[in-house]
């Protein structure tokens, strides 16, 4: 559970638009420092989020107040990004979405991550630049089928590169080769018409 005095501070950060630093542990277990400006604090799913401006990643995250742990007040100020409401309900949404999948992968995407991000919204959360003409994103599912659909988000005409892992990767190929060879066939017959006696009369 999640302390009234940790909320009170979270909230009084977003209200004074407040710089702070904390301890975060995500859902894989890794440990990392952070320095975030806080927007919004909103509950959701019998867990409260803390959506930030993330300092060092320069990008919005989502964290998981229960997660946090050693928050520092920095007497430092910034002035606040404007968010709607809608914004911020689907920063969350996206947020409640990642939990960590049977099946993880990332894709390298020839796309500038600013192009990237402008181009999946709030879903671009988490991707990080390769460098200045590529983008990093992570994509996952319960199995390899679902981390496929994801990559079937990138846009039309950009190339990328997966790492998705053994037996996914053969799995897909597989399957994707058959599709092409389903693709190049000759169509089947088409559906016969159903004979007169069959059809329904008024």
């Amino acid at each position: 559970p999640v302390s009234t005095e940790l909320l009170g501070e979270l909230a009084l950060a977003c209200r004074d638009h407040e710089r702070v630093r904390f301890t975060y542990t995500a859902a894989s277990g890794e440990v990392t420092l952070r320095r975030v400006d806080p927007h919004a604090l909103a509950p959701a799913d019998r867990h409260w989020y803390l959506l930030c401006w993330d300092v060092d990643k320069d990008d919005w995250r989502t964290f998981r107040v229960d997660r946090l742990t050693d928050v520092r007040h920095t007497r430092v100020f910034f002035r606040p990004k404007p968010l709607t409401p809608e914004e911020i309900e689907e920063f969350i949404l996206v947020a409640r979405s990642w939990v960590r999948q049977p099946v993880e992968a990332d894709a390298v995407m020839a796309m500038p991550l600013d192009e990237m991000r402008a181009y999946f919204g709030q879903w671009g959360q988490g991707a990080e630049a390769e460098d200045d003409d590529h983008t990093r994103w992570g994509v996952g599912g319960a199995d390899w089928r679902e981390t496929m659909y994801g990559l079937t988000y990138i846009p039309p005409g950009v190339e990328y590169a997966t790492d998705l892992a053994e037996p996914g990767r053969s799995d897909l190929r597989e399957m994707l080769e058959r599709m092409l060879r389903a693709l190049d066939a000759p169509p089947p017959p088409p559906r016969p018409e159903p004979s007169q006696a069959h059809q329904s009369t008024d």
